[in-house]
């Protein structure tokens, strides 16, 4: 009997045993998987912010490195390249990407420089005259205007290419207009007035303001000067002196000579086609005449 209970205490005391393990393991089961939660739970809700930093990271880095290439090739060549990668991404390849064509750099075109002198008082207030209207800009209005007389004009604001030379030799006192009209009015026939326009009398509403006049009375009163420029002529061309051109379409031109010149050494030269404006143009057209006014040498 003594062994029976014995034996049933025994398997009383493995049986507690057993239940107990079996307990602790569902807590420990329990407490392992509210962990594996609550770090899912923390992982998900730190990502985005990982990500985000992760992307600011990428970008700021872009950022710089295309700050960096812009800097190194200048503001039109980084567009450039940057519009290349984006082509090369959406493509998917490098083989798909467009191909710049090499360009002369637009910063590298040296503006002109002043390195020339008028050969006179005169010719240094002709040019500083003819600069004024660079400033005022006189839009190419062509027409028939009257005028006072003497020193009558047109608004500031309008204007032909002959007007440039009136309004720059008023500058230095000499009035183009009274200048013409008085030597129109005692050699008629040296100037144009009957074979181009069928004229029998000056007007000097209208004369000075034409070119084939303006050349007629340089070429009897004013200094006439090498009508070509070349290393040959080059000390010919001062600044205040009037060229003549003949333009593609027939029609005459003019403008007064500049005191800079381009990288050749070309001076530039002021004139009115559309607008008044210093512009490198002197062997643009044919020229046919080049005078200086008053007729002075350096």
């Amino acid at each position: 009997m003594a062994r029976l209970f014995g034996g049933v205490a025994i398997l009383c005391v493995l049986s507690l045993a057993v239940a107990a393990l079996k307990w602790h393991s569902a807590k420990a089961g329990e407490k392992k998987a509210a962990e594996s939660q609550s770090g899912e739970a923390e992982f998900r809700a730190a990502a985005p912010a990982a990500i985000g930093k992760s992307r600011g990271a990428s970008k700021a880095e872009a950022s710089r490195a295309a700050s960096q290439s812009s800097a190194a090739v200048g503001p039109a060549e980084g567009t450039a390249a940057s519009a290349v990668s984006i082509g090369e991404d959406r493509a998917g390849s490098a083989a798909g990407a467009a191909v710049l064509p090499s360009r002369p750099d637009a910063r590298r075109s040296c503006p002109p420089s002043i390195k020339l002198s008028p050969p006179s008082q005169a010719a240094a207030k002709i040019l500083e005259g003819a600069k004024t209207q660079v400033r005022e800009g006189a839009v190419y209005t062509p027409g028939y205007f009257k005028l006072d007389y003497p020193n009558g004009d047109i608004p500031r604001d309008k204007g032909v290419c002959a007007d440039v030379i009136v309004r720059a030799l008023r500058c230095a006192g000499l009035d183009l207009q009274k200048l013409i009209h008085e030597d129109m009015k005692t050699a008629f026939d040296s100037y144009p007035q009957s074979r181009i326009w069928g004229l029998t009398r000056p007007d000097p509403n209208i004369d000075h303001r034409r070119v084939p006049n303006q050349i007629a009375f340089f070429s009897r009163h004013g200094l006439q000067l090498a009508a070509e420029f070349s290393p040959a002529t080059r000390d010919e061309w001062l600044p205040g002196d009037i060229v003549f051109w003949k333009l593609p379409n027939g029609k005459d031109h003019c403008g007064i000579v500049s005191d800079a010149e381009n990288a050749e050494g070309v001076p530039l030269v002021i004139h009115n086609h559309e607008k008044c404006v210093e512009e490198d143009c002197l062997l643009k057209w044919k020229i046919v005449g080049h005078f200086r006014y008053p007729p002075q040498r350096r």
